[in-house]
């Protein structure tokens, strides 16, 4: 089995990018802090999807146990807007929060991050952000990168859609 880390900062696509991750590969991913199961969602949306086995991808803002993986899709939004978005959905539940404070730890995150990347030695693609939510995904690379096999057509729009609600579910 393949062991795949879907890692990004928060706030930077990660929900989006696993929706479409499932749709298009019937690949099955996993939250690591909220078990959201995608799949009674994705089954409202494409009917039965009978998921493949032989690849795991799990969600993570961190690089806990990052050796036990073998590939890596790294979301990458930019640094300020991803830590402002972060802070803001963080002041929702925390009122007294020192902002200056959270901006330096963000920061401090958000790099090493960034370094875990670089220095990633398995294989690994890189996703901006701001192509994803265009739907501007390269999923033929990542098929071949991971060897994943063809991707099926899936509209976009509809995906983004469900993986909006999906996340309103959760915050």
């Amino acid at each position: 089995m393949k062991n795949i880390m879907l890692l990004s900062f928060p706030r930077s696509g990660n929900t989006l990018m696993r929706t479409v991750l499932e749709s298009a590969f019937d690949i099955k991913t996993y939250g690591y802090n909220h078990p959201i199961d995608l799949s009674p969602v994705l089954f409202q949306e494409n009917g039965f999807i009978d998921y493949r086995n032989d690849v795991l991808i799990i969600k993570r803002h961190d690089t806990y146990k990052a050796e036990n993986f073998q590939g890596l899709i790294f979301i990458l939004r930019n640094k300020t807007e991803a830590i402002e978005s972060h802070i803001e959905k963080e002041l929702k539940n925390h009122h007294n929060m020192n902002i200056e404070l959270k901006r330096a730890e963000y920061s401090d995150e958000y790099e090493r991050l960034i370094d875990f990347y670089n220095t990633f030695r398995g294989a690994k693609i890189l996703i901006h952000y701001d192509k994803l939510i265009k739907g501007e995904i390269r999923l033929n690379e990542i098929a071949t990168l991971f060897g994943l096999g063809s991707t099926k057509e899936i509209d976009f729009n509809k995906t983004k859609e469900v993986a909006r609600n999906i996340y309103k579910k959760v915050i």
